[in-house]
């Protein structure tokens, strides 16, 4: 007891050093949830200016002819959600706004294709449910699966050489059941050769670039959407044009999603209202601020958060070095 009376109080720098990292965890989970409510329901976002390899990328994807085909070659899964899944949202939503048919697959790991499917299937009732309801995008008519190819850089040099070649062996589904070949769809009927694809989007955390350049990037326009990590590399492949456009991260997804809500003008102005026809149009009306933008906003709160904890924490430590002195 005695022992326990003598005990020194802490001082106010000691305190604000030892917070508990309970206390801090649980002021993390409430920042988070309350800003993604905030964001969800109350629609409070955060400005973004895109970047002028996000808009090449928006120019491109917007202005695809209706009925064309494109690529979507995944890397996304449960993991990754965060910034892949953003990125992957945004694009199916604009594909199937546009009435573009796509070619999905992976050469990652077999749970991709899953995954893309489940985000299909909740833009399918988006679209389901809306106000005037809008067609489903049907497997077969619209969009085939390749499923997973273990050996991606073969596959993509058997691609850029023979398409028909190297996807021949496929087979999917009809609307009526039966089992056909891929190249029987209308997705990939008139497809001859990999210049007849109107765009290759990789969306992926992985480093994919070096094989997919070097295989496609001549004859086709590719368009990656990256991890926050991989932007600085593959930023180089943007410069020197092996890419046609780039995402960054959850920050690009955000930036997609801005475009489709204000588009580019004639003159090249994000949101501008210039005189004649739009590099790349809106989506007015329709859900284009979404799950990118909800998590733009919590991220941007954690952060804060990150920052004013390592304030406090300095600020406790200055407090307590000028105490001993």
């Amino acid at each position: 007891m005695d022992d326990q009376m003598d005990k020194p109080k802490k001082s106010l720098g000691e305190k604000l050093q030892s917070v508990s990292r309970n206390a801090l965890y649980l002021t993390l989970f409430g920042v988070v949830s309350i800003s993604l409510v905030l964001s969800h329901w109350m629609g409070i976002q955060v400005p973004s200016q895109p970047q002028d390899c996000t808009k090449d990328a928006y120019k491109i994807l917007r202005n695809i002819p209706e009925g064309q085909t494109m690529v979507i070659d995944t890397g996304t899964t449960n993991a990754s959600r965060g910034e892949s899944g953003c990125q992957m949202e945004a694009t199916l939503r604009m594909m199937m706004r546009e009435k573009v048919k796509f070619v999905l697959y992976t050469w990652v790991e077999p749970q991709c294709v899953e995954v893309a499917k489940s985000m299909i299937a909740k833009i399918n009732v988006e679209r389901r449910t809306a106000k005037p309801p809008q067609p489903e995008y049907r497997e077969w008519d619209d969009y085939v699966i390749l499923g997973f190819f273990p050996d991606g850089g073969t596959m993509l040099q058997t691609v850029a050489s023979n398409i028909r070649e190297a996807w021949g062996a496929k087979k999917e589904k009809d609307t009526a059941g039966n089992e056909r070949g891929v190249f029987e769809s209308p997705v990939l009927q008139n497809v001859r050769r990999v210049e007849d694809l109107k765009a290759y989007v990789p969306i992926s955390p992985t480093n994919l670039m070096p094989t997919i350049v070097s295989r496609v990037g001549r004859k086709v326009p590719v368009i990656s959407m990256c991890a926050g990590v991989m932007f600085p590399e593959q930023y180089n492949y943007y410069k020197s044009g092996q890419l046609k456009g780039l995402l960054n991260g959850l920050l690009g997804a955000v930036e997609l999603e801005s475009l489709m809500d204000k588009g580019i003008d004639a003159d090249g102005v994000v949101g501008g209202k210039a005189a004649g026809a739009p590099l790349a149009a809106s989506f007015p009306g329709q859900k284009n601020m979404a799950r990118a933008s909800d998590y733009y906003f919590a991220f941007c709160c954690a952060m804060a958060l990150l920052l004013v904890t390592i304030l406090v924490g300095n600020v406790g430590m200055m407090l307590e070095r000028r105490g001993a002195r």
